[in-house]
């Protein structure tokens, strides 16, 4: 391990990157229900790309805690690998603000075209059932995981002072807004609210 992480902070940075690959885990089964059941709703497209973006935060720290626990000082690293974290920081960062204007710009779009939502029906079983049924089912899904996740994040991210830990409690705080507002949406829609 490396020189660079005190030895009351190991622990806690074992338990971050624990907690983190069960991040991956959770976002990729939400990621996957989400894909499932989005059909045409714009407001299940875009929890489900808000969804997919939110893995960034996680990978960029596995990888920055792999290089800053494992990496060597060498003649061409003579710190060694201490600030990879700061370079993981600024990828998710970038990847986060294109998440924001990506989705701002197909919210206007949407806007100002006044375009209907409508959510289909789908066939299980030999019976015909409202999509939004199993829209309103995987938004509740995709609540759940990053609420806990986030919440274990947050003390983790300030004992380590790590910032980029700190983004992926943020992301999933917003990942499970997102999901309650795509939860009201998907209702709206079906009580007739465009």
């Amino acid at each position: 391990m490396s020189n660079s992480l005190p030895d009351e902070l190991r622990d806690t940075m074992w338990a971050a990157i624990r907690l983190e690959y069960w991040n991956l885990f959770w976002t990729a089964t939400i990621i996957v229900v989400m894909g499932l059941v989005l059909g045409q709703s714009q407001t299940m497209k875009t929890a489900w790309v808000e969804d997919t973006l939110g893995v960034v935060p996680p990978v960029m720290f596995l990888i920055a805690a792999h290089m800053e626990l494992k990496g060597k000082r060498s003649r061409k690293f003579p710190f060694g690998f201490e600030r990879v974290n700061g370079l993981g920081f600024f990828v998710a960062s970038v990847a986060l603000t294109s998440v924001g204007l990506l989705l701002l710009y197909n919210a206007v779009i949407a806007l100002i075209a006044t375009e209907h939502a409508t959510v289909g029906s789908i066939v299980l079983l030999g019976q015909e059932f409202w999509l939004g049924w199993l829209m309103i089912a995987a938004q509740v899904y995709s609540l759940v995981p990053p609420m806990l996740i986030g919440r274990k994040e947050l003390p983790l991210a300030e004992k380590l002072n790590d910032k980029l830990l700190h983004t992926d409690a943020l992301m999933n705080k917003a990942n499970w807004l997102t999901g309650a507002a795509g939860l009201a949406g998907v209702i709206g829609l079906g009580l007739g609210w465009w």
